[in-house]
């Protein structure tokens, strides 16, 4: 059963509540552990560690655990990428097709097309021969080149508006950034993006499953990637009532996901590099506008109410970003008007009925922050 760290004395008011409202969201969730970063300006910063690194084991997790942080990874690329536009090295508009050959439709898609879902490429990964050999052999270190040839050999779509979430745009810039700057992308992340801001505790995975410590280990339910849904009613309930245990995956390649997924930090160094890429030096005030009204333009929400845009997305008054990799999901949001940062980190992908392990959090932390008394 999760359990947080004692409320501290001089926390703010809304922790003990909320204390006992995140715990009460883990156990129903099946979560063995997690990370929970509040900044405030009105109500004050909180942040507590949750339950366990590794299921059976009396080993807390403690704030400054590390853990993979999935999908947040493209809001890196992404905002690289916008650095280099910034630093006058390309440009948004520029084609594909000057930085990667082989590409289809790549001389028409743009690299504001890649970053904003609108390239009509196939995602690698829901290639189902290429899960299979994924999950045949986890710890398999894959090229990009392995990857793009999987996402090639399905039909591209002509490039729109219409967003399509895939990860080998991804990928790609992944490959337009390091041809840029002539090197690879983890230390092109660390130039571009962390050692500006001071920050040694996050960064881009390379091949190797191996993560800083300390950090826990990475759970998953079902035996795919894809989520818990694989679990039959009975499973699900044993899950919940611990019977069931959750598969360790925390030693597997990263590079499956590359650019688009491999990235780690732990919960205040992804609260800083977030609040840095939306509000401080990192891009110039023109280029963040233009991310956000792009965003804005591409039309309505999908079914779970999210924008999402150049590797951001917003969710009613916050921008944020979430991801999964197998064993960890991640979350982190900032509210620009409030001054609000939330960030969650939990050691398992996929709940039992193949939700966010986030999401439940995630609007318990908003909630007890409210909205603003003085906007």
């Amino acid at each position: 059963m999760p359990t947080a760290i004692p409320v501290a004395v001089g926390a703010p008011t809304y922790a003990k509540a909320l204390s006992v409202k995140i715990e009460t969201a883990l156990r129903r969730d099946a979560v063995p552990g997690a990370v929970v970063l509040v900044r405030s300006n009105e109500q004050g910063n909180w942040t507590a560690a949750f339950g366990t690194r590794q299921v059976g084991q009396n080993d807390p997790i403690t704030p400054l655990d590390v853990f993979r942080l999935g999908d947040i990874t493209e809001t890196m690329t992404a905002t690289a990428v916008l650095r280099l536009q910034d630093q006058g090295k390309l440009h948004l508009s520029d084609p594909i097709s000057k930085y990667v050959d082989g590409v289809p439709n790549g001389s028409t898609i743009t690299l504001q097309q890649l970053g904003d879902y609108s390239s009509g490429l196939f995602s690698y990964d829901q290639d189902a021969s290429l899960r299979a050999r994924y999950l045949a052999d986890p710890q398999r270190t894959w090229t990009p080149q392995e990857l793009l040839q999987v996402a090639f050999a399905h039909p591209a779509a002509p490039p729109s508006e219409d967003d399509a979430y895939t990860n080998t745009n991804y990928i790609l810039l992944g490959l337009v950034i390091e041809k840029v700057t002539g090197t690879d992308a983890a230390t092109a992340f660390r130039t571009l993006l962390l050692d500006p801001l001071n920050l040694a505790r996050i960064g881009l995975s390379g091949a190797s499953a191996s993560l800083p410590g300390p950090h826990p280990r990475g759970y998953v339910f079902a035996p795919d990637t894809a989520g818990g849904e694989t679990l039959t009613a009975a499973q699900r309930s044993a899950a919940v009532a611990g019977t069931l245990k959750p598969v360790d995956r925390t030693m597997e390649s990263p590079s499956f996901a590359w650019t688009a997924g491999a990235a780690y930090g732990d919960a205040s160094d992804l609260a800083d590099f977030f609040q840095a890429m939306v509000d401080g030096p990192l891009l110039s005030a023109a280029t963040r506008a233009e991310r956000i009204s792009r965003m804005e333009a591409l039309g309505a929400a999908d079914p779970g109410g999210v924008h999402y845009g150049y590797g951001i997305a917003r969710y009613g008054t916050y921008l944020m970003y979430s991801g999964a990799v197998p064993g960890y999901h991640a979350l982190v949001a900032y509210d620009p008007t409030m001054k609000n940062t939330i960030v969650v980190l939990t050691n398992l992908m996929w709940t039992p009925t193949g939700g966010a392990p986030v999401a439940r959090i995630f609007a318990e932390v908003k909630a007890a922050l409210g909205t603003s008394t003085t906007s």
